[in-house]
């Protein structure tokens, strides 16, 4: 009876195991059944976790000013339902699914934001914000790029990101130079109020609309924008000399009836020869 009994009870555990075994586990650490990559969410929960501009009766992390809360936390390396809380993100329909979007303007994130390697990521917006710095190197699909921070302590490299269609970077710290040439594909470039003092936009031939006022540039060529339609260049250190230098370079094709140029408040502004200007159908204003 006492066999019988040990027979019976080999057999029942036996049945358990291989219960166990054909029973999935969700978000067991297998990437084959993840939801979302991975290195992206690791990535995620780094930027999450650090200290925000958010100060209520403390100073909050980065998470609660996307719309998680503390508690999120808990699983979050063993459970992926905390990503769906997080505003404004977008992500593709692949297996495991890749981030394609984030819009976080007016969100007071702050610190160190690393993106580096989201191959899927099309749109960054994060104006207004308090990021430190910006790592969107292997963005190579990334075609929007805007990011306005009071504390961005130096321009991010952009030179793998050649599909960037707009960029727009604004900051309170001053920097003197920024390099474009790898962004052929730009059509809108806005480095207003940087400090710069020099740019070179000669491989950026798609470009329509150039914002640069509030810099201290002395000089500019555009000759190889040859569809650009907008041109800014308010509060500037431009000579008439140089001005006059700039309005040759500028095309003189027909595509657009409305083409403005603004270089108001330069030194040279009262002195400059905007005949050279307007005789190639520009605005000069």
């Amino acid at each position: 009876m006492k066999n019988l009994s040990r027979f019976l009870l080999l057999i029942a555990l036996v049945e358990l195991i291989a219960c166990q075994r054909e029973t999935p586990l969700a978000n067991n650490g297998n990437e084959s059944e993840k939801i979302y990559n991975s290195v992206e969410l690791d990535q995620l929960r780094a930027f999450l976790r650090q200290p925000s501009a958010l100060y209520t009766t403390r100073i909050e992390a980065n998470l609660k000013c996307v719309g998680l809360s503390p508690s999120d936390t808990a699983k979050w390396t063993t459970d992926e339902t905390w990503v769906s809380k997080i505003s404004n993100i977008y992500w593709n329909t692949d297996t495991p699914k890749r981030l394609t979007h984030i819009n976080w303007d007016n969100k007071q994130v702050k610190g160190n934001l690393n993106l580096s390697n989201f191959s899927a990521l099309t749109k960054l917006y994060c104006r207004e914000t308090f990021i430190t710095s910006l790592n969107v190197s292997g963005c190579t699909s990334l075609q929007d790029l805007h990011c306005w921070s009071y504390e961005l302590l130096k321009f991010p490299n952009v030179s793998s990101n050649t599909s960037l269609h707009e960029l727009s970077f604004h900051s309170d710290q001053m920097y003197q130079s920024y390099d474009v040439s790898k962004n052929t594909e730009l059509k809108y470039l806005d480095l207003k109020s940087t400090g710069l003092k020099s740019i070179d936009v000669s491989k950026n031939t798609a470009l329509t609309k150039l914002e640069l006022s509030y810099n201290g540039l002395t000089s500019l060529d555009v000759s190889k924008c040859t569809v650009l339609e907008y041109v800014s260049l308010a509060e500037n250190n431009l000579s008439s000399t140089a001005l006059n230098n700039l309005f040759t370079t500028l095309n003189s094709n027909t595509i657009s009836s409305g083409k403005k140029i603004y270089v108001y408040t330069n030194p040279g502004f009262s002195t400059c020869n905007t005949t050279i200007a307007t005789s190639k159908g520009w605005t000069v204003l």
